[in-house]
C-alpha cells in the first residue's frame, strides 16, 4: 500500500467518524444528547471544513461532499429542533398562568413527541476501518 493511498484512507476516515459521533449522540435520545448550540456550530464547521479540503486536496469528489453533508444536515436539523423545543417547554412552564388550556395543550404535545424522537439509527453511517484500508489497497 502506497503512501498516498493510505493517507486518502486515514482522512476518510476520520471524517466519516465525525460525523458518525454527531449522529450517534443524537441516536441516544434527548435525555442523553445534550449539546449546546455553540458546540454543535463548532462540530458542524469543523467538519465541513474537513469535506471543503478533502475535496480540494481531490480525497472526495464534489458528490461525496455532498452526500456527507446531507448527514450533517440532518444532524443539525434534528439539534435545532431539540433546541426549540426545550425553549417552548420552558416559556409554557415560566408562562403557565398566563397561557390558555389549548395552548398549554398543544404545546405539550409537541414537546411529548419530539422528545420521543430517535434518530433513526438504520441511516447512521457505519464507520468500516477494514473496508476504508482494503479500498486503500485496491487503489
Amino acid at each position: 500500500m502506497n503512501i498516498e493511498n493510505t493517507f486518502k484512507a486515514n482522512a476518510k476516515q476520520s471524517l466519516l467518524t465525525k460525523i458518525v459521533e454527531l449522529q450517534s449522540q443524537i441516536a441516544n435520545g434527548w435525555g442523553e444528547c445534550i449539546i449546546p448550540e455553540s458546540s454543535l456550530d463548532y462540530s458542524i464547521k469543523t467538519i465541513r471544513t474537513l469535506l471543503e479540503e478533502y475535496v480540494r486536496l481531490g480525497l472526495f469528489s464534489q458528490e461525496e461532499m455532498d452526500e456527507y453533508w446531507i448527514f450533517v444536515n440532518q444532524s443539525r436539523r434534528i439539534l435545532r429542533t431539540r433546541h426549540a423545543v426545550e425553549k417552548l417547554a420552558q416559556e409554557v412552564e415560566k408562562n403557565k398562568t398566563n397561557i390558555s388550556e389549548s395552548l398549554k395543550s398543544a404545546s405539550q404535545d409537541v414537546i411529548n413527541l419530539v422528545s420521543q424522537f430517535r434518530y433513526p439509527t438504520e441511516k447512521l453511517l457505519k464507520v468500516k476501518d477494514k473496508e476504508a484500508k482494503a479500498d486503500a489497497e485496491e487503489s
